[in-house]
């Protein structure tokens, strides 16, 4: 359950409106970006926003319709918060200085403070473990770990490639930033915690499932979007995002439907 209920429901509801009043203006006034990114940033923006929206809609559903005892309900909100604080923090890193500069900073910094008082405000019985099956534990555990074993290599690579080349990159540098101090160290650390059957790696893993598809099926939706750019569609990344992200949206399911307290036989949503 969460302790400071009433705090957590208010910081949620907050987030959910005025980051659903910020995205619903940039995807019906997409001029708000013109003179901000370039023309082939697009249709990630437009995605991004579009995503933005509806998980907005869905984090103000959930703070209003959620009880303080239904932890694995706080677990998709944690996610969501998760998705807020990557999304605003790369807006505000690739400095997009329209009119909602101010507020990107705002979004970036509520929803980072609202995830740790979340995580900090959840109590559970002393002992209390909380148990998947052993096929689950094991692909859960297996995706934690493969996602690092991707992207590390991948952006480490880039990265040396442009140190090599001195090539000062004018925008998406806050993707190599965020995913390796922030996203590849939480996947790692939440393997470990989740290996070792600690309560905390239990709690995070469906959390990092929930970030790890809002983050990618942007992606999807911006191949989508890049002939109203006059861009071609790159269907091999395409197919590759939307598989992955699909893959995580399966395992989220799965994983909260999975999630037992060690010696009950039910858990506490089903």
């Amino acid at each position: 359950m969460i302790h400071q209920w009433k705090v957590n429901r208010f910081l949620w509801s907050l987030l959910a409106l005025v980051a659903f009043w910020v995205s619903l203006d940039g995807w019906l006034r997409p001029s708000l970006y013109d003179k901000v990114v370039t023309k082939s940033l697009m249709p990630g923006i437009l995605a991004q926003d579009i995503m933005t929206a509806l998980l907005a809609i869905f984090l103000m559903f959930f703070a209003n319709f959620t009880k303080e005892k239904e932890y694995k309900k706080h677990l998709l909100i944690f996610g969501i918060l998760g998705y807020f604080f990557y999304t605003y923090m790369m807006y505000a890193t690739e400095r997009i200085y329209n009119g909602f500069y101010f507020t990107y900073l705002l979004l970036a910094g509520l929803s980072f403070y609202s995830l740790v008082f979340g995580l900090v405000s959840l109590r559970f019985k002393p002992g209390m473990k909380l148990t998947v099956s052993p096929r689950l534990h094991s692909v859960s555990l297996f995706f934690t770990l493969v996602i690092p074993c991707i992207f590390i290599p991948k952006w480490t690579g880039q990265l040396i490639s442009l140190i090599g080349s001195a090539n000062r990159i004018e925008y998406l540098y806050s993707i190599y930033i965020l995913d390796l101090v922030f996203v590849m160290p939480a996947f790692l650390i939440v393997a470990f915690l989740n290996w070792k059957e600690y309560l905390l790696g239990r709690l995070l893993t469906p959390v990092l499932f929930i970030k790890g598809f809002t983050v990618l099926f942007p992606l999807v939706i911006a191949e989508y979007l890049k002939p109203i750019y006059g861009q071609g569609m790159n269907r091999g990344e395409m197919s590759f995002y939307l598989v992955l992200s699909l893959l995580f949206l399966m395992l989220t399911v799965f994983y909260l439907r999975g999630l037992r307290e060690l010696g009950y036989t039910k858990g506490l949503i089903e």
